[in-house]
């Protein structure tokens, strides 16, 4: 005798939606790597730019 608990329909929708999430979840920390990239960048730049030097690769890009 089968309980309603072991529907092969259930089972497939929970497991689509555990892909989902998790898909999401990898999606959102590749997006903080890639803004904790972009924010360290910037950060470094504007320290060299801010200490008077001049072959900085943000005031290389403006001259």
């Amino acid at each position: 005798m089968s309980s309603p608990d072991d529907d092969p329909d259930d089972e497939d929708a929970r497991q689509r939606g555990n892909l989902i999430a998790l898909g999401f979840v990898v999606a959102l920390v590749v997006g903080a790597v890639w803004l904790i990239h972009a924010y360290k960048k910037n950060r470094d730049d504007m320290d060299c730019f801010l200490s008077g030097r001049r072959n900085c690769p943000a005031a290389r890009i403006n001259q």
